[in-house]
């Protein structure tokens, strides 16, 4: 006996497909274009003046290609020409472009350093001057932290960072202190963003992308210029205090 699907049953079957199997490899081949791109556009900007345009609409791609939409809300009025410590809570792969293709700064994000291992996504890595951390190697990270105030200070950048240091399948996670010290040292404002739903898009082990409509809150800058490294602790409860709210206010 012949099986025929119904018009219906052929859409949503069409639909799974897309979502089960051909989302990871479609986002892994526009990425790795998208890089050849950038390293070759590296040979005439010297100056990497394109690399922001490049790696904002490499994000918005991601987010297209993943159906992912994303309710953004900015609770205080940052300034576009300041620098920032943005930190944020962590749940997927797709927090990255959710977060470059939304806030409109110049975003140095400190990522671990197996990445910058992989062949072309090390080298771009490299090239748009993201900072690799080794937590386990004192030397190496101090060798972070001195990127990082080069990124501030010689470049002009705003510094993104995942303070839980790897991602929560729930919640926020438990803050780690490296995100309140970087801020403290730099004595730039640093400011807790929310996100949430970002775990369920695609779950750790998985290789299923679910497109989704997302909440992304910014909250108020908290001043470090008045703080002292050992004032640390207090701040990193301050911040994970403040992105669990925010978390909690996207939920409504």
């Amino acid at each position: 006996m012949e099986c025929v699907l119904t018009p219906q049953e052929s859409s949503t079957w069409r639909s799974n497909l897309y979502a089960d199997f051909l989302k990871v490899p479609v986002c892994c081949l526009v990425t790795i274009a998208m890089l050849v791109v950038t390293l070759l556009d590296s040979w005439f900007d010297r100056r990497g003046s394109r690399l922001r345009a490049l790696t904002v609409l490499w994000a918005r791609t991601m987010l297209c290609i993943c159906r992912i939409e994303v309710r953004f809300k900015c609770l205080a009025q940052l300034d576009p020409s300041g620098q920032y410590v943005f930190v944020s809570n962590h749940g997927s792969w797709i927090d990255i472009p959710i977060l470059i293709a939304n806030l409109p700064f110049d975003l140095a994000f400190i990522a671990k350093q197996e990445l910058f291992k992989m062949p072309l996504v090390g080298a771009c890595l490299r090239r748009t001057g993201q900072i690799p951390v080794d937590r386990a190697n004192a030397q190496v990270l101090a060798g972070c932290m001195k990127k990082a105030n080069d990124a501030i200070t010689r470049q002009g950048r705003s510094l993104l960072l995942f303070a839980a240091g790897t991602r929560a399948s729930t919640g926020v996670g438990n803050f780690k202190d490296g995100a309140a010290y970087l801020a403290i040292r730099s004595g730039l404002p640093v400011v807790p963003v929310g996100m949430m739903g970002t775990a369920r898009v695609m779950s750790r082990g998985s290789i299923r992308v679910r497109g989704a409509s997302l909440s992304l809150t910014v909250g108020w800058p908290v001043p470090t210029e008045n703080l002292r490294v050992a004032d640390r602790g207090e701040l990193t409860r301050q911040l994970q205090d403040q992105v669990t709210s925010l978390t909690r206010e996207n939920s409504r």
